[in-house]
C-alpha cells in the first residue's frame, strides 16, 4: 500500500478533491459521491500511517495509529464508503506484508 499511496500520491488525490468540491454545485449525488471518495483517501492516509510503524508494533506510535485506523473502520460499520470487515481482513494482511518486507 505504501507503494502506491506516497505522500505524493496522497496530496494529489487530496487536490484533486478539493477542486472536486469546489465544483460539485448542489447535486446531492454528486457530493455523497465526493465524500465517499474524501473518506477513502482519509483511510489510506490512515492506513499508510500506520504501516511506517509495522516493524515495530510495540511502539506507542504503532499502538496510537493503530487506534486511529480502528476509530476510523467503526465510523464505517454499514456504510458504503467501507466494507468494514473486509477493511480490517486487509489491514492485517498488510501488516503481516509491511512486517515481512523490513525483515
Amino acid at each position: 500500500m505504501r507503494r502506491y499511496y506516497s505522500e505524493e500520491a496522497l496530496q494529489a488525490l487530496e487536490a484533486n478533491l478539493k477542486a472536486a468540491q469546489l465544483v460539485q454545485g448542489d447535486d446531492t449525488g454528486v457530493k455523497a459521491r465526493i465524500q465517499m471518495a474524501a473518506e477513502s483517501v482519509k483511510y489510506a492516509r490512515l492506513v499508510t500511517a500506520l504501516l511506517e510503524f509495522a516493524h515495530d508494533k510495540k511502539s506507542p506510535a504503532f499502538t496510537e495509529r493503530l487506534s486511529a485506523v480502528e476509530a476510523f473502520l467503526k465510523t464505517k460499520v454499514l456504510t458504503p464508503e467501507l466494507a468494514p470487515l473486509h477493511s480490517h481482513r486487509y489491514l492485517r494482511m498488510a501488516l503481516a506484508h509491511a512486517e515481512r518486507e523490513v525483515e
